[in-house]
């Protein structure tokens, strides 16, 4: 069996235990592409970042049946943005797309035009992800303990906010769930609602 073969399938079986929870999947397959297998990191955050396609499937599956009903709301929304927001899913959609178009914003220009930039590998590669992994826990730490909650939509702040915690969650060992989770809860969101919108 070849490394490449080797490496693919122990990817496949780490990104998918580990996206579902508040950690940094894309760190921790960096992680082991670099110590493991020898890979540059750069390719290891493009390999990584390209894993998940796989979670992006099982999310649209699982949540089939809400995106239908987002998807069937559209020409109401986009015919009228402004009355549409009176409903959960104008609100529910403004926050979908402000926070994916600044995500994009910012994940973008690091994913697209800041890897190949990278000359580091090895060790230090080892160490940035592993203090990116202490900094997802301790901002995830704090974010439980950030007070009362409350059962509110998310708003305009929300979604920038959200949005600038994903898009710079393409940097390894920053949790994209656990950023996103976290956001939300500083914020006064209830955990399960915070879970939903990650």
């Amino acid at each position: 069996m070849s490394n490449e073969l080797v490496y693919t399938f122990v990817l496949g079986i780490v990104q998918g235990v580990t996206e579902w929870l508040p950690i940094s999947s894309e760190g921790i397959n960096s992680l082991i592409l670099v110590n493991l297998f020898e890979v540059h990191i750069a390719e290891a955050i493009y390999l990584s970042l390209w894993l998940h396609l796989g979670t992006l499937t099982a999310s649209i599956f699982y949540f089939r049946k809400e995106l239908l009903t987002l998807l069937t709301y559209l020409p109401t929304y986009f015919g009228n943005i402004h009355e549409s927001q009176k409903l959960i899913q104008g609100k529910t959609l403004s926050f979908i797309i402000v926070a994916t178009i600044i995500s994009l914003a910012i994940a973008a220009p690091i994913f697209f035009f800041s890897l190949d930039t990278i000359q580091f590998n090895g060790h230090l590669a080892t160490v940035i992800i592993g203090i990116l992994l202490i900094v997802t826990g301790l901002v995830q730490k704090f974010a439980i303990h950030s007070g009362s909650l409350q059962e509110k939509q998310p708003g305009l702040l929300d979604s920038i906010l959200v949005g600038i915690a994903q898009g710079i969650s393409v940097l390894p060992g920053l949790s994209r769930s656990g950023l996103t989770i976290s956001v939300l809860l500083f914020r006064r969101h209830h955990a399960e609602q915070a879970g939903l919108f990650q």
